[in-house]
């Protein structure tokens, strides 16, 4: 039986966000583990699979079918549509509510996109799933990590090629440098709000619940919204690290539920119509 998570995460910050997802072992014993595993060699398999996925992951373009290319040239075309929108975006971000209030909520907000925090949190959630023996939440843990890591440098290596000069440099939203090693040229894409829609885009699945996936995803776009609050990014810059780590999210999910479907064996309970001898026998099997 497959243990879903059900805790809901209700708050931008690594911390909450952790906490989340340990209470998920406040019901889940050693007996909801589905092996019995040494710790080395869970962790042994756990790696061999995420790194099996690099490789899949890196020449999908490759192998991109018609709806592939399809949301690939809605994600570049959604990108360099809202290009145009950038400096009134921009504005429009720098001169919202400057109460302090509000300006907590988005300081908490880019926490939640913070790469630190949120790798900390989710190896600690890796690490809970093996010390309690809970696989739901270790794998939980594992694709969080895995899905940081893949769009993690997908992020990169395009804030690299594209070069693109941060708001506050005050370049505009066109100045571009590509292979620039300062950091004032690598706002395309948006590396918090990539973070916070990896976590979100996981969890949402793992948790498998409207509400919480509300909660997510509005935690994920107001991290996205605190970069350009912060003068930090533009807003297309968001929605394409946003777009990156959605999808990329989706894919991990999708991988594992795969293999999980791979392994699961026609149930041997049910009736059983055969031959016998001088007609036929029904048997009810369980």
């Amino acid at each position: 039986m497959k243990i879903r998570i059900r805790k809901h995460l209700c708050h931008p910050c690594a911390i909450i966000l952790f906490f989340s997802l340990l209470l998920r072992v406040g019901s889940a014993t050693a007996a909801d583990s589905t092996s019995h595993k040494p710790i080395f060699t869970t962790i042994g398999d756990d790696i061999s699979l995420v790194w099996s996925d690099v490789g899949p992951f890196f020449i999908r373009p490759l192998q991109f079918d018609g709806t592939d290319w399809r949301n690939a040239a809605i994600v570049v075309g959604g990108t360099a549509a809202l290009m145009p929108l950038d400096s009134s975006g921009r504005h429009a971000a720098r001169t919202s509510s400057q109460a302090s209030g509000f300006q907590n909520v988005m300081n908490a907000s880019t926490h939640y996109g913070d790469i630190y925090g949120i790798a900390a949190a989710s190896g600690i959630t890796y690490l809970g799933g093996l010390i309690f023996q809970c696989d739901d939440l270790r794998t939980t843990g594992r694709e969080l990590i895995e899905t940081l890591a893949l769009a993690g440098a997908t992020t990169t290596v395009l804030k690299y090629i594209a070069g693109r000069s941060r708001p506050y440099a005050d370049r505009g939203a066109f100045s571009f440098q590509p292979f620039a090693f300062s950091d004032d040229y690598h706002s395309l894409p948006s590396g918090h709000a990539t973070v916070a829609f990896c976590i979100s885009s996981v969890l949402a699945e793992r948790i498998s619940n409207p509400i919480a996936t509300v909660l997510l995803y509005g935690a994920a776009a107001s991290t996205a919204f605190s970069r350009m609050y912060h003068d930090q990014h533009w807003l297309s810059d968001t929605f394409f690290g946003a777009a990156i780590a959605t999808t990329t999210g989706l894919w991990v999910t999708k991988r594992d539920e795969e293999r999980d479907f791979g392994k699961k064996k026609p149930s041997d309970s049910g009736l059983l119509l055969a031959p016998s001898v001088g007609g036929i026998s029904l048997t009810y099997k369980f």
